[in-house]
């Protein structure tokens, strides 16, 4: 009797690896959380989600810095500082409706998708949420996809004025 629920239990298990895998919040294609993601405490606006369309122009201004660091972090701290700040350096992209100005970043090699806060909005921080909505409309804006990691700027971590997502474009 034991063997014959140890199979029926195994066999059970088995057969639910077969079906979907599970989603992880708000994006699409990907079995589960990205690394390297603060968990912020659910808001108001942390709905948003990468099913939204996204509206963007159909290129993102390139910024290209050399360097010769080769930790990631100090690659991202470059590629935020390069990122575009003005409408001539970056595009303007809705998120679930909220805007952001979007550029790529190519630092040491490595390439990064950097958004940042408007200046004309006139606030200190992003919308909570507007880190989960950008990493699910990564293959929409850039053709590309994220390594499941989010670097932030500005005065604080939890409410951040810029975020650069390094890419997999290959």
């Amino acid at each position: 009797m034991t063997r014959v629920f140890a199979l029926t239990s195994l066999t059970v298990l088995a057969l639910s690896a077969c079906g979907p895998t599970p989603q992880g919040a708000g994006f699409t294609g990907v079995g589960n959380e990205p690394v390297g993601i603060t968990r912020a405490s659910p808001g108001p606006d942390a709905r948003m989600a990468a099913a939204q369309p996204v509206s963007g122009g159909n290129t993102l201004p390139l910024h290209q810095v050399n360097s010769r660091s080769h930790s990631q972090s100090a690659l991202a701290a470059q590629a935020l500082a390069a990122g575009g700040r003005t409408s001539s350096t970056a595009r303007p992209v809705q998120l679930a409706g909220h805007q952001v100005m979007a550029s790529l970043a190519e630092v040491g090699g490595e390439m990064f998708l950097v958004a940042r806060l408007p200046k004309s909005l006139g606030a200190n921080a992003l919308v909570p949420g507007t880190d989960k909505a950008l990493m699910g409309a990564v293959p929409q804006l850039t053709g590309c996809h994220h390594q499941g990691k989010i670097y932030r700027a500005g005065k604080s971590q939890i409410q951040p004025e810029a975020l650069a997502i390094p890419l997999s474009c290959g």
